[in-house]
């Protein structure tokens, strides 16, 4: 069989480097590059059609550095019980509330928004049976029906034995609230957190089951 020489010169062949092959080199594009045509505005998520969508929504007060804003309507009055040592709430159905009265509160949850566009859920108590409220839940209805839709920061103060705000005066821009509702915010903060029957295993931990 006879062999074809190949020449150095062939143009198909990149040239040698150190004895090996060389990588080919890619021309250029002809023309300009029209960058005015690929700019984008800051709205990225708009230009790939999505939107970010909080996957979890905090239960709980919100740390003292952070700046919220609570909502001016969106409020729901339900029995919670609370565990302590995990900070951990739930949810209860009415009918449980009896066999677990002792552990559980009447609670209004007041969402809240962060500058960064996160949301959360604070639960100050309401009064009990006995008509009964200690002072930092005074001090907390107190804040969430005069400040709503303020920026403010929530913080305890021992000497006062209540909450205390810091409100801003230069803040201006409004919060971000998700267009699904309160309900929303429900769902994703207790869709695994709802006591609904007498054998549910915080029940179990707790010696009521």
């Amino acid at each position: 069989m006879s062999k074809t020489k190949i020449s150095q010169n062939d143009p198909a062949i990149p040239a040698s480097v150190n004895g090996s092959l060389a990588e080919p080199v890619i021309p250029p594009p002809g023309g300009k590059i029209d960058f005015d045509r690929l700019a984008v505005n800051m709205d990225f998520a708009s230009l790939v059609g999505t939107r970010e969508t909080q996957v979890t929504v905090p239960v709980g007060k919100p740390g003292p550095q952070t700046w919220v804003q609570l909502h001016p309507e969106w409020r729901y009055q339900g029995v919670f019980l609370e565990l302590k040592d995990e900070r951990t709430f739930y949810l209860l159905e009415p009918k449980i509330v009896p066999d677990v009265r002792e552990d559980c509160s009447l609670r209004l949850v007041v969402p809240y928004a962060t500058r960064e566009s996160s949301w959360g859920l604070w639960l100050p108590r309401l009064p009990g049976e006995d008509g009964r409220l200690d002072s930092y839940s005074k001090s907390a209805q107190v804040i969430a029906h005069r400040y709503s839709g303020k920026w403010i920061r929530i913080f305890a103060s021992p000497p006062l034995n209540a909450f205390k705000i810091l409100a801003s005066t230069t803040i201006l821009d409004p919060a971000r609230w998700p267009e699904e509702g309160l309900k929303y915010l429900l769902q994703t903060a207790f869709e695994d957190r709802l006591i609904d029957n007498p054998k549910h295993p915080v029940l179990q931990r707790l010696g009521r089951a």
